[in-house]
């Protein structure tokens, strides 16, 4: 008889975690057993870990009718590890996959106990017991745990405190991360029981002084936010230096305290400012990416001005003054999609700019080192080596305008060799959907350069999905869809309508279902609509999407939605937009398509 193994998580953090084999048929009897409970239905079970098409999930179990005050503590931190911030588990609880395949003590303990930014950093013990191998685990995990979890009375403090905060950002607030080393962190009980009454008393002080969160703000810009309540704050974690929060009296810094969690993940996001602004262009390249860009979209307004660059232009450039309102701003609405431009008008001002057409033999003779991918694309990985191929000088920024075509190509080029190697087999272009259009309405033409860098022998349908309110009054009498014909081997169609709503179930825009999905910039908890793209993927896991997101924070977080895989997956853009991004409530940095994932990634066998 085949046998699958669990882990069993002891309630008393005393007693060693065990493992044990289960029949695949009987598992739920014994899982029950382990619980203490009757049957099956007297316990819960949790997904923690979302399976994917190469990763097994993970599952949690635990007794649904115990009503201790206080959780268990390595159960708890196993889940906020995997992103369950809220997630608290009672009792004995009971660890197994989804695919029932081996499980043992050091897979769950470490490689779903430490975050991929942290994978490298553990530092801290999360067993007592020390007669088996100890595994490590970041010291924040450990630290949240047992600040947050050790006391009954504290945590009935903590939870009236997460009863007053805003679900959607619960995950984001706190103010400190302990920064002691690990024999301070492995203090003895007393004096961790003495701390945290002393953090009781401080939310007892404070229980008379309003947080701002309950008063309506809208977004305030040109200052810092606090991260809890919204209001303008001007001081940051002292300890990650990535977050801000309100002042005394306000009590946001003590209702915050969920940051304590990811407080030193953010402070290795912090420790990447450096290197995430370092593109080897031109000094124009480190001037926006230098601090004042970082807190003001003033300095890059003023460097649009100096450009030759203003507010009225009617080239490509107009969308960077657009700021943050990105595609909603006025120039979408002023943009004729129905009427092209060349290159040399479009990137007026700027004379520096690309051939405005394909990459020939002797372009890639300026790159002795270019690799190509299995089925010979060009493999450009810097914004260095497409300026060479090009035969654009440094000094030029275009790049703050091509990050949207490059980004897509660079897709195509590490992702999509599957998609168009079957695209090809079937004697058709390959289908990339675009979805959550905005900003790139306004440069449709410069997408001319997918083509450009792509062999002659790979064919691209681009359908851009666009709300029918981001349309332009030029566009209005569309029925569905529009097509422009811009180069012999791109297509590019526009089609009216949103994912899982009014377009096809299947995503299919008149052609045929895609064979990848890319999305510039997607928040996919920012609006309820990516949820039918996250759906769509992970039903069909032959169709590749790729994403952008502005921050390695909310890229890692929207990542796991598809699967363990697509976390992993998570990685600096090399063609992110050459500019850092002001952001008012978090100080991380930040910059237009600056992280990478992929859901249902494939390769070549």
């Amino acid at each position: 008889m085949t046998l699958f193994p669990v882990v069993f998580i002891p309630e008393n953090e005393n007693e060693g975690l065990l493992q044990a084999n289960f029949s695949k048929y009987a598992y739920a009897d014994k899982v029950a057993r382990l619980l203490s409970v009757a049957t099956s239905d007297d316990f819960q079970t949790s997904l923690l870990l979302r399976p994917s098409t190469k990763v097994p999930g993970l599952y949690a179990a635990h007794a649904c009718t115990i009503n201790n005050a206080q959780p268990n503590v390595r159960a708890t931190r196993l889940s906020m590890a995997c992103g369950l911030f809220r997630l608290r588990f009672y009792g004995n609880v009971v660890l197994w996959r989804t695919d029932f395949s081996t499980l043992s003590l050091s897979d769950v303990l470490t490689t779903c106990c430490v975050t991929p930014d942290l994978r490298k950093c553990v530092r801290q013990v999360l067993v007592v017991d020390h007669a088996s191998p100890v595994p490590d685990v970041p010291m924040w995990l450990a630290n949240a745990a047992k600040e947050n979890y050790h006391d009954g009375a504290v945590l009935a403090k903590l939870a009236a405190a997460m009863i007053e905060e805003k679900p959607a950002d619960e995950h984001t607030r706190g103010n400190r991360c302990d920064n002691s080393t690990v024999s301070e962190t492995i203090r003895d009980q007393e004096d961790s029981e003495n701390e945290l009454l002393n953090a009781t008393d401080s939310i007892e002080k404070l229980q008379d002084v309003p947080s701002l969160q309950t008063v309506t703000r809208h977004f305030v810009t040109n200052e810092p936010l606090c991260i809890h309540c919204r209001g303008p704050a001007s001081v940051l974690c002292s300890d990650c230096r990535g977050v801000y929060f309100c002042t005394a009296p306000r009590s946001c810094r003590v209702l915050g305290w969920s940051h304590d969690c990811q407080c030193k993940t953010w402070e290795l996001y912090i420790s990447r400012r450096t290197g995430l602004s370092t593109f080897h262009l031109g000094p124009w390249s480190q001037i926006l990416t230098s601090r004042p860009f970082q807190t003001s979209s003033t300095p890059y307004e003023k460097f649009l001005r100096e450009l030759g660059v203003e507010e009225t232009s009617q080239s490509w450039w107009r969308t960077e003054w657009d700021g943050w309102e990105g595609g909603t701003g006025r120039s979408a609405r002023t943009v004729d999609v129905t009427t092209r431009e060349t290159y040399i008008s479009g990137l007026a001002p700027v004379t520096d700019i690309p051939p405005e057409r394909a990459v020939t033999v002797d372009d890639t003779i300026r790159l002795t080192l270019l690799d190509r991918n299995e089925v010979g694309m060009l493999k450009l990985t810097s914004w260095r080596e497409y300026y060479q191929l090009r035969d654009v000088r440094e000094s030029s920024p275009i790049g703050l305008l091509l990050s949207f075509p490059l980004t897509l190509y660079y897709a195509i080029v590490m992702h999509g060799s599957v998609p168009c190697t079957v695209a090809h087999m079937l004697n058709r272009p390959l289908r990339i959907h675009v979805v959550g259009v905005e900003k790139e309405l306004n440069f449709l033409d410069l997408f001319k350069e997918v083509s450009f860098l792509l062999p002659d022998d790979v064919a691209v349908e681009l359908v851009f999905v666009v709300r029918k309110d981001m349309l332009p009054p030029s566009l209005s009498h569309m029925n569905n869809s529009f097509e422009i014909r811009l180069t012999n081997t791109l297509l590019l169609v526009l089609t009216m309508g949103t994912y899982g709503d009014s377009l096809d179930p299947n995503f299919d825009c008149g052609s045929g279902a895609p064979d990848m999905i890319m999305a510039f910039n997607a928040g996919l908890f920012a609006y309820e609509s990516w949820r039918s793209v996250v759906t769509f993927l992970n039903l069909h896991p032959s169709v590749v999407g790729v994403f952008t997101d502005y921050n390695e924070y909310s890229g890692l977080h929207c990542a796991s939605l598809g699967g363990a895989s697509a976390r992993e997956s998570l990685r600096v853009n090399p063609f992110r937009q050459p500019r850092a991004m002001p952001v008012y409530s978090m100080n991380l940095p930040q910059m237009s398509n600056g992280f990478l994932y992929v859901f249902n990634e494939q390769k070549l066998e």
